[in-house]
């Protein structure tokens, strides 16, 4: 039996993106920035860019070849330092087991790979108590919050935590 494992996603599994994410949504319409209408409405183009795309990179949790849980990385242009953490999920009969750790660790080793990533963020939303614990367990700091429209027309907040990869890359740095 082969252990559940990371790596990133090929353009050729933008159906296996699409349906997880799909399947995501469903079952938490109310976690995630995107809403169903335009996650449906993405061509098999715009999958493929997600996943093959410079400023954004996707990670599958496989078990054996099937796919069951997903991150992504990304950075914008507005500001190339700091990378986001989205689209955290892993198919509910394999929560519990601790396999978060290997799609956080493959996007927090990504990002220290790429010197000219300072920072990586994540956010949940109010209540969210599972994330709120997996972001500090893995030493992201809170670092503010903010009130947006979420998909499910409610407003609510965000609450945004950071990991300081310069100081991961060196601890002895005096700041």
């Amino acid at each position: 039996m082969v252990s559940p494992y990371v790596r990133l996603l090929t353009k050729c599994e933008w159906q296996d993106l699409r349906d997880i994410r799909i399947e995501a949504l469903t079952l938490h319409p109310d976690m995630f920035c995107a809403s169903m209408d335009y996650t449906k409405s993405l061509t098999k183009n715009d999958w493929k860019n997600y996943i093959d795309n410079e400023n954004s990179k996707i990670f599958g949790l496989f078990d054996n070849e099937k796919l069951i849980g997903i991150t992504s990385i990304f950075s914008t242009k507005e500001n190339p330092h700091i990378a986001i953490l989205a689209m955290n999920y892993i198919k509910p009969n394999y929560r519990g087991q601790g396999l978060v750790k290997l799609l956080y660790q493959s996007c927090i080793d990504l990002a220290l790979q790429n010197n000219n990533i300072e920072m990586l963020q994540v956010s949940h939303r109010e209540g969210n108590d599972v994330s709120k614990n997996i972001i500090l367990k893995y030493g992201f700091k809170y670092s503010g919050e903010k009130e947006i429209s979420w998909t499910d027309a409610t407003q609510d907040i965000e609450h945004i935590y950071t990991l300081d990869l310069c100081m991961m890359r060196n601890p002895y740095r005096v700041v």
